[in-house]
Parts: C-alpha cells; sequence; structure tokens
C-alpha cells in the first residue's frame, strides 16, 4: 500500500494505492479521501493491473475534479 496527500481544489486530501485481490480477481485501488466537521468523503477509481497505467490519467482527472 502506498500512502500520501495532495492539495485537490485547495483542500488536502489523503491519498492510498492499493493492489488488492477480489474474490480472486487483482486490482489496483486508488482511493482520495478527506474528513472534516461537516462529515467525510472517499473517491476512488480502481484497474486491473495490467491496466492501471493506462488508465491512471483519466482516474486523477476524474478525482481532481472534487470539490468540497
Amino acid at each position: 500500500m502506498e500512502e500520501g496527500s495532495a492539495i485537490v481544489n485547495g483542500v488536502q486530501v489523503q491519498i492510498l494505492k492499493a493492489k488488492v485481490k477480489m474474490q480472486g480477481i487483482d486490482v489496483v485501488f486508488y482511493w482520495y479521501y478527506w474528513s472534516g466537521p461537516k462529515g467525510t468523503v472517499q473517491l476512488y477509481g480502481y484497474a486491473a493491473p495490467a491496466d492501471f497505467d493506462a488508465n491512471f490519467g483519466a482516474i486523477q482527472d476524474l478525482m481532481n475534479g472534487l470539490t468540497l
């Protein structure tokens, strides 16, 4: 698992990237999560390991559109 943080539209979010096996299928998940006084938001994208790098730009574009 990889962890980090980023500023998205002026708000600091935490980032997680994890390779998991779900029902025998390998998947790479990439999460943004934020928690504050008004609640918690989690946004994630995922792809098969062989396809993750090719789709990472699209996943990031979607997630970087997040506004809180």
